[in-house]
């Protein structure tokens, strides 16, 4: 029997192949622990990422979310700016009613519906004076 495991240790053979078969085994069990096509899903992140940068200017989406959800708390919690924004709204709509029904009727000059601020010159041309 002593000379069965001396002959063993001089020509491991089988043994060791079969050791190592069981290691590579058990180590590429280890590595190959993503599923099949798991490129594929990196590549469908990567290109969402991408359309999300060029819709946000490169700005991340949640940094725009966050801001506009604190816009918000801060609006919902502020009933005289949104009373504010009821009027100035009104008081807007209105004036685009009338200057609606206003156009049509009269040939002669009619006045902006909303006069631009002085400094302010994008519609100075004629061309924004005419009807489309």
């Amino acid at each position: 029997m002593h000379s069965q495991w001396g002959e063993r240790a001089r020509n491991p053979g089988p043994l060791l192949d079969l050791v190592r078969r069981r290691w590579r085994q058990a180590h590429l069990s280890r590595i190959s622990t993503r599923p099949a096509g798991s490129e594929l899903f990196r590549a469908v992140d990567r290109v969402a990422a991408a359309m999300a940068a060029n819709a946000t200017g490169g700005i991340s989406p949640t940094a725009l979310w966050l801001a506009y959800s604190d816009w918000l708390v801060h609006l919902s919690r502020s009933p005289g700016k949104q009373a504010e924004l009821v009027v100035k709204a009104w008081t807007k709509s209105g004036r685009l009613a009338e200057h609606a029904a206003r156009r049509p009727l009269t040939d002669g000059e009619v006045l902006n519906c909303i006069e631009p601020l002085p400094g302010d010159t994008r519609f100075r041309a004629e061309a924004w004076q005419e009807p489309p």
